[in-house]
Parts: C-alpha cells; structure tokens; sequence
C-alpha cells in the first residue's frame, strides 16, 4: 500500500469518528458491544478506497497479476516499447500518474497524431525493484518481445511542458534491430544506429519532451522512415547541441542519401565531444561514399583509437582493406571485430569473401555457415556457399546444402530458387519448374525463380512463355546482364529482331565484355546483313571465351556469306577443335552450302 492509500484510509477512520458523534449517547451505551464491528468496519472501508485505487489504475494500464505469457507477438512488425512504472508520480491532465504511465499515454498519443508505426505496454508486474539492473531489465525485454524496455526513476515537477527537473532515465534496446548500414559497390559499409551504448547502458537527459520525441525517433528508424524520424529529433529543445541525437540524425540524413548533411551532422557532433568513437566510424562511411579513401582510413582509425572495443570500426577498417585488395589486412582487422562481437552475421560472411579471395575456400565456407547460423536469411551467404560448390562442379553438394536449408524452413524462398536454378544446370527441368513454381509462390517477385522458370520453357522451345518469364525476371531485377541476355535469345527465336537487339544492348550496358550478349547481337548484326559490325562482335566474343565454339562457328559461317573460303576453314577447323559437333552442323548448314563439294572443306569435316 502506498503512503498516499495509507493517508486516506486514516482519514477515512476519522471522518468516521466524527460520524459517531451524532450517536454518543447510542455509543456509550453500545460501542462495547459494537467495538468489534465497528473496528471491521474500517478495516473495509480502507480495503475498498484501496481497490477502487489500484482498480481504477489498472483499467488505465494493465492488470497487476502476473502476467504468465508474452506482451507482444513476436512476428508484430512495429517498434515495441515496453514501459515499467517508475515509482513516482506526476501531474497529467488534472490527475497524478506514474511517470512511466505518462510516458507510455505520450507515446501513444503522438503515434496517434503522427501515425507512428509503434506499439507501447505500461506493465505493472510483481517486480523486484530492489534488485533491479540492466540484466533485469533486458531479461524482461526479450521475455515479452519487446523492442525497447523503458525504466528509471524521475525527480521533477510537471510531465508536460518545458518546466522539467533533471531525469534519470535508463532504456534498453535490441541492438540487433539498431544494425542498420548500406550496400556498397565494393562491400557492405556499417553504420551504427546512433551511439547506442548509451540506449543500452542508460543514461541522463533533461526533458520529457527529449525522451518523447527519442523514442519516437528511433522508432521511425527502426521502420526504415529516416525523414520521419529526423523530424521527431528535430522537435528535441537543442537537439543540435546533443551528440547521441547527431548520430542518430546523422545516419539518418545518409539513408536518404544526403551525404553532405550527414557529414555536416556528423562533423558537429566531434565539436561537442572530439573522442566519440560512434561520430568517427560514421563519418568514415560517408567519406567513403563521397569516395575520399584517405580521410575513410583515418575516420576508422581515430574510431579505434578513442574505443578499442568498437567492432563496427574493425570491421569498417577490414573491408577498407578488402576494397582495396589488401586481403591478409583485411581479414586480420574483420577477426578482430568477431573477437569483440562474434554475433554479426555480416563481419562473418566479409570474412568469408575475403578468405575466397585469398584461395582458403574451406574456411570460407565455415564463415558462411557461421554467418547462416545468426541470419538463416543471408541471401548472400547461401549465395556464396553455393557458388563455391558450383565452382567445384560439385552439384551434389549444393543441392545436399539448399535440401538441408529447407528442412529448416520450407518456405526458404531464395533456397527453392537456388534449388530449381541447380536443377537447371543439370538439366532437370520437371525438378527446375517445379522448385520455381514453390520459390514463386512464397515471393512472385523472385527474379531468379522467373529466369529459372523461362529457361525450362525456352529449352522446351515454348518461348512465349519463355519471353513472359524473362520479362518478369527483368521487372523485378533489371540489372542483371543474363536475365536481359535470355530475353534476347528468346525474341531472336519469336523473330521479335528489335527486342532481342535491345535486350542484347541492356546487358552489355550491364557488362560490356558479356560473352552471350556479345554472340547473340553479332548474330542479330549477321541476320541483317551488317557483317562488319557482326564481325567485330564475333571476335572480341572470341577474345574473351576462346573456348567456346558458338561465336567460331558463327564468324566461320560469316566469312562464308562473304566467300572468303581461308578465313571460313580457318575459323570452322577452330570450332570443329573446340566441339567436334559443329562437324554436323557446317555439312547442313546453308551458309556453307556452296563449299559442300569442295575438297579441303570435306576433309575439314569428315
């Protein structure tokens, strides 16, 4: 019972004594005997004023039974703000609250205004305060499946308003849900989300308003809504002159590719505090996006130098040096970060890029399965994985590897697109059309799972339906060069000339030394009689697959258009070399048809 119940209940006792005094004479006669009941009595009066107290709370909040299951629905997408009382009450709206219940009808509020994508619970559990930390309190976040747990205690005199005292105000956060950065055109560059041991270790701020408009702010984040969430921190009093909200705006400000202002942010957080860590790591995100190496290096550098435990800046370092192939570097700085945190999925599987690079495939292969076991949905790590095995034509493998993903999760969409791209290559197409078929299903927006699908159909000569694949693959995933060099393939062969010379031209925009894409155009240049440019496009198709035999056979089959009858048996033998079918092929095709009796042409294909 709080000191404010206790009060009342004595009161309640007296305004009851003075009630007695309209029956003194009554009393002298009768209390002795009525002294039991009337004793009861108060006893129940008190209970009542205390449970139309606590019930009239509880209605406000939550129930103050144990709760026995989980708050909130792990597979909830919102950002989930978990807020415990704190113990003290304040003014809000002509009543006394508890703060933490102020905080948590604020937030709700605002997401109501702003239409925040948030969720919040005011918990009132048996909780042993005593012994409270924040072990405690991260137990009980992951309990309930919270993304963020409030707690703390507060000292000041209005909730709302500019008129607050100083706060001690502790928070804990899911720092898996804070690991956001970017896709470089090298590697994966790391930002952190904002200096966040300040989030998990707690610390002290003025305001209400600050912890309002933070947490507001880290919500948006959280949902990828930087322009949001740099207008909730914007609403902070002074918000320019507190670090820990810079790096937040700062990351924010590079997400909406705004690098000038998130090296200006950046730049004024190290004015207020020149050692923190967090500031340079970030900034050296930036600079390597503006492309100034030099200043990327050193931003890393100082990052280590003012907090030797900041993984994120080992790692940044790392893939500094992978960038610049300086791989025994690289991976040296990458196993320092997994010292310092060996749960982040993405060092582990750089790690992995940088050994393949480095030839040392079976330690690759063990970082990919490390980075798996954190994130079973690395895309990139399955990708790799399958990649080493393909390369080592071990088909088996792969398909082993992809079966066993499944098996822990059926509906592994990109597993199923791999799956039915293997079945492919080892011309399983009734396998291949099936996996595509499940892959599309889960996401009709998988692009390799179209392609997969149009090469069964292509190779079934059912190339409208081929052409209807390749599209959908291209829609989803327009820069990838294969994808647009089977679309051409498949116009070519519907006679549709100006969409294959189009989709050929897509893919070498992509990639200009694309073997296919190089062959396919030079046969549409062959086809209208452009022999010059087809020449041109057969040789360099050469140059770079000289192993080969369709762009041989096609310049041979050229130079016999031209009855250029040396170069024609020079480059046919060469084809004949590379794969003797083409034997067959030249004694029917109608391009050599005028050679067909003569006799080094008969030798060339007997």
């Amino acid at each position: 019972m709080t000191p404010f119940q206790i009060v009342l209940l004595i009161l309640s006792a007296a305004l009851l004594s003075i009630g007695t005094g309209f029956f003194k004479d009554w009393l002298k006669i009768k209390i002795p005997k009525y002294y039991a009941f009337i004793g009861a009595l108060l006893f129940l009066v008190g209970a009542i004023i205390s449970y139309s107290i606590n019930h009239g709370k509880s209605k406000n909040h939550t129930s103050s039974e144990k709760i026995s299951k989980p708050l909130f629905d792990s597979t909830d997408r919102r950002f989930k703000i978990l807020v415990l009382p704190f113990d003290k009450e304040c003014d809000y709206n002509g009543a006394k609250y508890d703060i933490g219940r102020v905080i948590s009808k604020r937030l709700e509020n605002l997401n109501k205004q702003d239409t925040l994508n948030l969720i919040t619970f005011y918990l009132i559990d048996s909780i042993d305060f005593s012994n409270f930390n924040s072990e405690t309190a991260d137990s009980i976040r992951k309990y309930h499946h919270a993304d963020q747990i409030v707690y703390g205690s507060y000292s000041f005199k209005e909730c709302e308003g500019n008129t607050s005292d100083k706060i001690c105000f502790n928070y804990r956060t899911d720092s898996t849900k804070w690991r956001l950065g970017r896709e470089m055109k090298t590697d994966y560059k790391m930002s952190n989300m904002s200096g966040l041991d300040a989030l998990r270790n707690g610390f002290g701020q003025d305001g209400i308003d600050y912890i309002i408009y933070s947490l507001a702010g880290f919500s948006a984040m959280n949902e990828r809504n930087f322009f949001r969430a740099l207008k909730m921190f914007q609403r902070i009093k002074k918000y320019n002159e507190d670090a820990e909200i810079g790096i937040s705006m700062g990351i924010c400000y590079h997400e909406l590719d705004d690098l000038t202002s998130s090296k200006k942010t950046l730049e004024n957080v190290l004015k207020i505090n020149l050692h923190h860590s967090m500031a340079w790591n970030n900034l050296g995100v930036v600079y390597s996006e503006l492309k100034i190496y030099s200043k990327e290096k050193m931003c890393y550098e100082k990052s280590i130098r003012f907090d030797s435990t900041n993984d994120l800046a080992w790692y940044n370092l790392g893939v500094y040096y992978k960038t610049i192939k300086n791989y025994y570097l690289s991976r040296d700085y990458l196993k320092q970060s997994l010292k310092i945190n060996p749960n982040h999925y993405l060092v582990w599987g750089n790690l992995g890029n940088v050994l393949c690079d480095l030839k040392d495939t079976s330690n690759a292969l063990k970082c990919y399965e490390e980075s798996l076991k954190l994130n079973p949905f690395d895309t990139v790590a399955t990708n790799n994985i399958i990649g080493i095995f393909v390369s080592q034509n071990n088909y088996k493998k792969a398909k082993e590897f992809l079966e066993k993903l499944l098996t822990f999760n059926p509906n592994n969409g990109h597993a199923l697109a791999m799956l039915s791209d293997i079945s492919y290559s080892l011309n399983n197409y009734s396998k291949a059309k099936e996996y595509a078929e499940r892959a599309l299903k889960i996401n009709p927006n998988d692009a390799m799972a179209w392609n997969c699908l149009g090469g069964v159909y292509f190779d079934s000569m059912f190339y409208d339906r081929a052409r209807a694949c390749y599209e959908k693959s291209i829609q989803n995933n327009s820069k990838n060069k294969e994808h647009w060099a089977n679309l051409g393939n498949a116009c070519y062969h519907l006679k549709d000339f100006a969409c294959a010379k189009e989709s050929f031209l897509e893919s070498l925009k992509i990639d200009p030394e694309y073997y296919e894409s190089l062959r396919g155009l030079g046969f549409i240049y062959f086809d209208s009689q452009e022999y010059k440019q087809a020449e041109k496009l057969f040789k360099k198709a050469i140059k770079i697959n000289p192993l080969s035999y369709f762009a041989i056979y096609n310049l041979a089959a050229l130079y016999s258009t031209e009855k250029n009858k040396n170069e024609t048996l020079i480059y046919l033998k060469k084809a004949i070399s590379a794969d003797s079918s083409c034997k067959l092929l030249a004694i029917k095709d109608k391009d050599f048809y005028w050679l067909w009796n003569d006799k080094q042409f008969i030798e060339v294909t007997q």
